[in-house]
């Protein structure tokens, strides 16, 4: 009698769910998306079968071989920090961050279900949870469907940071990482990290979003979103020019989950890790943050934040560019005249492509975002399942 009356009530979710107002698959088909737009959950709204396909699909980057020859690069997984690290100057505090970043995004989706994820790709709408930010549910130790919780911190003798918040738990525990150096994978949860100027979890309140939303001008918009370099002054931001410690939403959560989301230290790239272009390879530091499979959820709720800006007036907003394409970490000055018809270069992944080849996130990708309404269409069953456990 309880099993029957789970059901009836899963399935009047269900129905209910799916009546709301969200895009589904069958809407937008067209000859450029002829299975019409697929819906990128929440992290909160994925299936269990989806979220363990992506556990299972990350564990097999891990074990596929890298594509990347000529260095110490090990795995598959290890080629997508790669990819980010060069050219760094030219994909942060630039004009091309957003588009660079939404392919980016879309090939590492692709790279999951080579290896057997079915599923869209999530997001971690950090938005939705700012009053609590580490009570997402994002942060699971579930070694079959969780991406991990915070670092477990052991004192070293000789005071390196390089183990010392190492993720003993969820999908990749104890993953060892071999960039910028060897170490195990690492988080450091803070909203006050040492050296931030205010705590960081104001950046990604609701009403943030909102204010960046309100920009009309794409270069006010990418450089509102982004943040400015941790130990520059704000410049050009709206409303925060000199301002030290502008971290954006996007640096906030970088800055936030600390580890390898935040490059754990100023670490100089090793000798043996060359760039795609010799005037590229005097990146600031070593960027290990892709290294953390929370970079991509969070890159694809930078992406939302992106979809929603253009979405607010389309006809002008969804080819709008502008701004620099070089970033001087010496100088602290961009340089360059960003267009649409600039190259995007994307190293051992896949092939280079123009800017105004990334905009249009409908008719180029095929996908939508889900509003907070939306659950997968056996979310609800697994949700009352564990509710009603007997």
């Amino acid at each position: 009698m309880k099993f029957t009356t789970l059901l009836s009530i899963a399935a009047s979710a269900l129905m209910a769910s799916q009546t709301t107002a969200f895009p589904t698959v069958k809407e937008g088909v067209s000859e450029q998306c002829p299975n019409g737009y697929e819906v990128r959950p929440e992290w909160s709204q994925m299936s269990r079968k989806h979220r363990k396909q992506y556990i299972s699909a990350l564990q097999c980057m891990i074990n596929k071989p890298s594509t990347v020859n000529e260095t110490q690069v090990t795995s598959q997984y290890e080629d997508n920090w790669y990819t980010h690290q060069f050219p760094g100057h030219a994909i942060h505090f630039t004009a091309p961050f957003p588009p660079w970043h939404r392919h980016y995004v879309y090939t590492y989706h692709q790279e999951l279900r080579a290896c057997g994820y079915e599923g869209a790709m999530p997001f971690w709408a950090w938005d939705w949870n700012s009053d609590d930010i580490f009570k997402s549910s994002i942060f699971d130790a579930d070694p079959e469907v969780g991406l991990g919780t915070n670092g477990t911190y052991e004192a070293h003798e000789d005071g390196s940071p390089v183990h010392a918040f190492a993720v003993t738990n969820g999908g990749l525990a104890n993953h060892q990482i071999e960039y910028p150096f060897p170490h195990t994978f690492q988080r450091n949860l803070q909203t006050l990290p040492k050296g931030s100027e205010q705590p960081l979890d104001r950046f990604i309140k609701p009403e943030e979003v909102e204010k960046v939303l309100s920009f009309d001008k794409y270069e006010d918009f990418h450089r509102y979103m982004e943040g400015a370099p941790p130990h520059e002054a704000a410049h050009l931001i709206p409303g925060e020019e000199g301002t030290m410690g502008f971290a954006g939403m996007h640096g906030a959560i970088h800055r936030m989950v600390g580890g390898d989301m935040a490059t754990i230290i100023e670490y100089q790239a090793p000798s043996w890790c060359p760039s795609f272009e010799s005037d590229e390879s005097a990146n600031y530091g070593a960027n290990a943050s892709p290294n953390d499979p929370l970079f991509f959820l969070h890159h694809a709720n930078v992406d939302r934040v992106y979809a929603m800006w253009q979405d607010r007036d389309p006809e002008n907003r969804m080819y709008a560019y502008g701004g620099f394409t070089f970033h001087n970490y010496t100088t602290q000055e961009g340089t360059g005249v960003a267009t649409l018809n600039d190259t995007m270069s994307f190293g051992f992944l896949t092939d280079d492509i123009q800017v105004h080849e990334a905009m249009d996130y409908r008719q180029q990708y095929c996908y939508v975002y889900a509003d907070k309404d939306y659950r997968e269409e056996d979310n609800l069953i697994d949700f009352f399942a564990e509710a009603f456990q007997w």
